[in-house]
């Protein structure tokens, strides 16, 4: 029986039972007695509270029971589609037109990315802390972090965005997310960095956006990344 539905318990109105204040032992064996007597005195309303002790495992002959018990319930023969099996590929079909179609419109896909992105809790991983360091220390209130779901551009999330009054974006690209796994999905390995940059680029000047693309393993190269950023900020 639930600990506030027993009437013996602490929680009852009109007890002076402060909430976070501890029982003295001989309060806890009272409440552990009379818990007892009730259950053994209404075993009918006992049936409908807590059936097992917390922590204790059911038997193999309980467990069998609860299973014969349960089925056909959940999976009745009458449904179409039940759980491991194989969609249909019209359904598959119909799904797919339907999210391209939703797709489109350049304000759902917008809150879409805003919704996944603060859902996911995205922050700045290594790379992305080595390379802010390298962008605050260089250009000093120039350039904000905005690769957590801040800024959405179309289907694009920037990383950076030009706080000094160009419309102006940096992206850092990881080789596995933004290259390999590319061409893996389009099943194209002559897919290139320079492809998916035209890509990026594409995107973010629909919205009047200049983009700069800096790659993973262009890191190790601190100066070659400042003056990629001082030519595209300062062309």
């Amino acid at each position: 029986m639930p600990r506030w539905n027993n009437p013996n318990c602490g929680f009852q109105k009109g007890n002076k039972i402060r909430l976070g204040e501890r029982h003295r032992e001989e309060t806890k064996k009272k409440i552990s007695e009379k818990t007892k007597e009730w259950y053994h005195q209404n075993p009918e309303k006992s049936k409908i509270c807590y059936n097992f002790i917390r922590g204790k495992t059911r038997s193999n002959k309980v467990k069998m029971k609860i299973s014969l018990s349960k089925k056909g319930k959940y999976n009745p023969s009458a449904t179409k589609f039940k759980k491991g099996h194989e969609v249909p590929e019209e359904w598959k079909e119909s799904f797919r037109k339907k999210l391209y179609e939703r797709l489109k419109n350049d304000e759902y896909r917008i809150n879409l990315n805003k919704k996944r992105l603060g859902a996911c809790g995205f922050k700045p991983n290594k790379k992305e802390n080595l390379l802010d360091s390298l962008i605050q220390s260089n250009f000093p209130n120039n350039w904000k972090y905005v690769g957590n779901g801040e800024v959405v551009l179309g289907a694009g999330c920037p990383d950076w965005i030009n706080v000094n009054g160009q419309k102006k974006v940096i992206l850092h690209h990881g080789l596995y997310w933004h290259l390999w796994r590319l061409q893996k999905l389009r099943n194209n390995l002559k897919l290139s960095k320079q492809d998916i940059e035209k890509e990026d680029i594409e995107n973010y000047k629909k919205y009047g956006f200049e983009c700069l693309i800096i790659w993973e393993d262009e890191l190790k190269d601190s100066k070659l990344i400042i003056d990629k950023i001082q030519n595209f900020q300062f062309p």
